[in-house]
């Protein structure tokens, strides 16, 4: 089975923990959270990518330890070497000329493949505005 990739992007540090720019890492924190049963991956230090990944079977998610502009590097690092294709790379980002709570997807999708996308980012959206409302960022 092809290896999964879920990034979520952000600033590494404190100071940044719970600012809208940090979007990616608490989505994936809170994605961690929801995995079901007894199974709760930890976030782990993987230096061959500066990004701290979680596994669980084939789904990687990862936090690049690396700030938003250089992002792009650790991206790269992990789709190489967990050996993941771009059709199976999901990147949770905020944009700035988005409202709160607005998600666009990009990509190339069949119609089945956009329906369950959809359903799977509006899970996102609903982790990301609870987040927000409960936190205030």
């Amino acid at each position: 089975m092809n290896n999964k990739l879920i990034v979520g992007l952000g600033n590494p540090g404190k100071q940044y923990e719970k600012t809208r720019h940090n979007v990616g890492f608490m989505v994936l924190d809170d994605l961690v959270t929801h995995l079901g049963n007894n199974i709760k991956p930890e976030f782990k230090n993987h230096k061959k990518s500066d990004s701290e990944i979680a596994e669980l079977d084939n789904l990687i998610l990862a936090k690049p330890q690396t700030f938003m502009n250089n992002s792009g590097i650790a991206v790269k690092k992990l789709i190489s070497y967990f050996n993941v294709t771009d059709g199976d790379v999901l990147i949770i980002y905020d944009d700035v000329d988005l409202p709160i709570g607005e998600v666009h997807v990009l990509g190339k999708f069949s119609a089945s493949e956009m329906k369950s996308t959809k359903d799977k980012f509006l899970e996102v959206r609903e982790t990301v505005a609870k987040f927000i409302s409960e936190n205030g960022a």
